[in-house]
């Protein structure tokens, strides 16, 4: 297979200042899949997306905006449910040339297979939001389920197909076979939606063998629409493939090259092993490919990059700079352009545990290249402590990072779990070059305090609050197991033999208000 090798990167050392990663969710149940956005006309500006748990309503998608560089923050808005009992998803947030905000993301209940994919619009850079728009239902294709992951890429090429908003998606776990890659389009700044297309075509088919064909949308800088997706059909290629689909009429036909093909591809089924095609913005026919791959042994980074649109790649590149074959697995990329051509990218890292593989201890780490340079950086600390391993992390969807660079700025988010087990969302914001880092207050502050111990427990638990007078233990789908009132009391013995093993969200009512703390009993 011929490919165009670039030149050899050689790495250079970037010098970093540190300062504490700061906690922007703090929820005391659930918070997951944060995503960042940064207003390419104001780099104060930024917005974060996520999903959390709000009491009685399942997961819901949650924002804050900051207009000052994440100095302070703007009172969380959650997009509730288009039906009761739904559960939301995936958000994802994006910009475009005239300031319009859009966020879109999963409201669904997969239990009766019914619910979509959905987007909004703020004119006022996230303080409010507009009515849902439904994108793709999740049975439009008839049981295939064609929700899943929704990515948005949105034109802000200038040109003809300028506000063009491209969404796709895959076939959700359970869906029937064959699975394809979708693509929805609106030409009217998110208003109105064309009938969904596959994006494989004969010859250039994602399969039946992969049952998630993922696709991963990028626009370039002259309005070229490209669309990376896997592919493994044995009579198209023994081994799987990625397939580059290309159009440079707005989504209304394409034609597809090879990006590349391997057979190794990372065997834990736990790692997050998302890849990820970008544009650089001031260049259209360069664009690169981040990927993760065992083939030295254990997962690392990799990247490829086409200097001719996609008609051929280079070599892999394998970013993540500990030492080859070490057993430390890396996960959970991600990567940025700045608007003049900088190249950064980032990624879950473990090459300071003392443990090998998935369930290990791990950080965060970048690697940055300069527009005018060949060079990737040394690789530096995003985060600013090596986390334990928790079983959390093994779950689908639970833990994710999102970079955006801008003006020389890194802002950073990624899911953890630091203090007890509360996945939550951690952020960064740094200067590149140079490492300086800006610390940023909190997104939400729990404004109760409560303890509760041994947890997990069995029989007995103890919960600590001040003026506690009533406690009432929920099941994950938010019924009532059981309740106990007080009078105004700072400490609290309960018995608790009467419940099954399992995990509980317990309500903790004071007279300062009400907090939800997850328990699990044994």
């Amino acid at each position: 297979m011929l490919r165009t090798v670039l030149p050899l990167f050689i790495f250079i050392t970037i010098q970093t200042g540190f300062a504490q990663n700061q906690d922007i969710s703090s929820g005391q149940v659930f918070d997951g899949e944060p995503f960042v956005a940064v207003n390419p006309q104001n780099n104060q500006h930024i917005v974060v997306a996520w999903m959390g748990f709000k009491w009685l309503n399942k997961v819901v998608i949650k924002t804050r905006y900051s207009l000052n560089g994440g100095g302070s923050w703007g009172d969380a808005v959650d997009m509730g449910h288009m039906v009761d009992g739904y559960t939301s998803a995936d958000p994802s947030v994006a910009f475009d040339n005239s300031g319009n905000l859009f966020l879109t993301y999963i409201d669904y209940n997969k239990d009766e297979d019914i619910g979509g994919v959905y987007i909004r619009k703020s004119l006022d850079g996230g303080q409010s939001w507009g009515n849902a728009v439904l994108v793709i239902e999740m049975n439009s294709d008839p049981g295939k389920m064609a929700i899943d992951r929704p990515w948005m890429a949105i034109d802000t090429s200038g040109g003809s197909t300028d506000g063009n908003i491209y969404i796709t998606t895959m076939n959700a776990g359970g869906a029937e076979a064959g699975y394809n890659p979708y693509l929805s389009r609106s030409l009217d700044g998110g208003v109105t939606w064309e009938q969904w297309k596959y994006i494989d075509a004969e010859d250039w088919m994602a399969g039946t063998l992969l049952k998630q064909p993922m696709p991963t949308p990028a626009v370039a800088s002259d309005g070229t629409l490209n669309i990376v997706y896997p592919s493994w059909v044995i009579t198209q290629n023994f081994l799987p493939q990625y397939f580059h689909a290309v159009s440079d009429d707005g989504g209304d036909s394409f034609s597809y090259n090879l990006v590349f093909e391997s057979a190794n591809n990372v065997s834990d089924n736990k790692a997050k092993k998302g890849y990820l095609l970008r544009c650089n913005p001031v260049n259209p026919d360069n664009m690169v490919f981040l990927f993760l791959s065992d083939v030295e042994g254990d997962a690392d980074v990799f990247l490829l990059e086409t200097l001719d649109a996609g008609a051929s790649w280079s070599e892999p590149l394998r970013l993540n700079d500990d030492e080859v074959g070490n057993g430390k697995m890396q996960d959970m990329l991600w990567a940025s352009y700045d608007l003049d051509g900088d190249l950064i990218v980032a990624w879950r890292d473990r090459r300071n545990a003392t443990d090998d593989g998935f369930e290990a201890a791990s950080g965060f780490w970048a690697t940055v290249r300069r527009v005018d340079s060949l060079e990737f950086s040394t690789n530096f600390r995003l985060s600013d402590s090596l986390v334990d391993y928790n079983a959390i992390l093994a779950n689908a969807g639970n833990d994710f990072m999102c970079i955006d660079l801008k003006q020389d700025t890194l802002n950073a988010a990624w899911g953890e779990v630091r203090e007890g087990e509360s996945l939550n969302i951690w952020f960064q914001r740094m200067a590149i070059p140079g490492g300086a880092i800006s610390s940023v207050s909190k997104i939400a502050e729990e404004k109760i305090i409560v303890k509760l111990y041994p947890n997990p427990t069995e029989n007995q638990l103890f919960i600590e609050a001040e003026d506690i007078f009533g406690i009432e233990f929920y099941d994950v789908d938010g019924r009532l197991e059981k309740s106990r009132y007080f009078d105004k009391a700072n400490k609290v013995e309960v018995d608790i033999s009467d419940l099954s093993s399992g995990v509980y969200l317990l309500k903790v009512n004071t007279s300062l208000g009400s907090a939800t703390k997850k328990l699990v009993i044994n």
